[in-house]
């Protein structure tokens, strides 16, 4: 990559001497503060003597942010890989990704559902006309299922059970045979969880910020409360199993409170006491892993 990609705003990736086994679905994804764009390029076999002479680039522009904010770089993208788009609230049961393939393909393939990104995970294999857990990670373990028969129907969608704001994120559907990649189609799921507002009495000496979340969260994790209006400020974090009171501001030392352990309850309410006219606002809770969001909510506290 260029040494000033940053200030460039060009991070396209040279890949040298590349080889067949280099064929794939490629991930750029960057970030600031709490936002996140990813930009999915598809890498094609090419003929073994064009491999030993082109240097091929996979033009990944962050200026693409842009356009992909406002819709147009969707366009670009899908006439290289075809892209799903799949949208769905938190509290609903089932979510389907779809793959249909129509074209005839051997029996003895393998169907491989993976996410790339974030935190990349393996979530449903099919081979020799089998349905294979013991190869999930664990996250998707009994929430998903296919059709009994795919390579029959050509039907290779997948139905995710509870979907939540962790399941959001890039998936693959690759069908191969032997380490050559027949078909392949990517589905991006967006899980939406519903902001909510919490109408307190002016007379409270305390309320609770909820959210609670259906999604398995890791031991590690960091839950971090902010609240970022009207004055942006830090009200809680709990990480490695405690509260960390040095991380929040000031003025909310003391004041917090959630209950012992938040990540294995999957409760991750805040309750905030002493509570007066200053504590009205906009409130976030983002629950984080090696930078990549795994759960947020926003709630706004109002006055009754």
């Amino acid at each position: 990559m260029s040494a000033d990609a940053l200030v460039s705003g060009d991070l396209s990736l040279t890949l040298r001497a590349p080889h067949l086994s280099d064929s794939g679905v490629y991930t750029c994804t960057y970030s600031y503060q709490n936002i996140r764009r990813q930009i999915v390029v598809q890498l094609f076999p090419f003929r073994p003597l064009f491999l030993l002479v082109v240097v091929l680039v996979l033009v990944l522009v962050v200026a693409l942010a842009v356009a992909v904010a406002s819709g147009l770089a969707v366009s670009f993208w899908q006439r290289i890989l075809t892209v799903s788009w799949v949208e769905v609230k938190e509290e609903e049961f089932f979510v389907k990704l779809p793959c249909v393939f129509r074209a005839p393909l051997p029996v003895d393939v393998t169907v491989e559902w993976s996410r790339c990104a974030p935190e990349p995970m393996k979530v449903h294999e099919y081979r020799n006309h089998s349905h294979y857990a013991a190869t999930q990670d664990t996250f998707y373990f009994n929430r998903t299922k296919m059709e009994k028969d795919p390579l029959r129907t050509g039907d290779f969608s997948l139905t995710l059970r509870d979907p939540c704001y962790r399941d959001s994120g890039t998936y693959i559907c690759t069908v191969h045979k032997n380490r050559d990649i027949l078909m392949q189609k990517v589905v991006r799921l967006q899980v939406k969880v519903a902001d909510e507002v919490v109408d307190v009495g002016e007379t409270a000496k305390c309320f609770t910020l909820p959210f609670k979340t259906r999604g398995n969260l890791p031991a590690d994790a960091t839950v971090e409360w902010t609240r970022t209006k009207p004055q942006p400020m830090v009200v809680h974090v709990h990480e490695n199993g405690q509260d960390q009171p040095d991380r929040q501001d000031e003025c909310y030392h003391g004041q917090t409170e959630m209950i012992r352990d938040p990540l294995q309850s999957k409760d991750l309410s805040v309750t905030i006491k002493n509570s007066g006219y200053r504590d009205r606002g906009t409130y976030v809770c983002t629950v984080l892993k090696d930078g990549d969001i795994l759960a947020q909510k926003v709630v706004e506290h109002r006055l009754a």
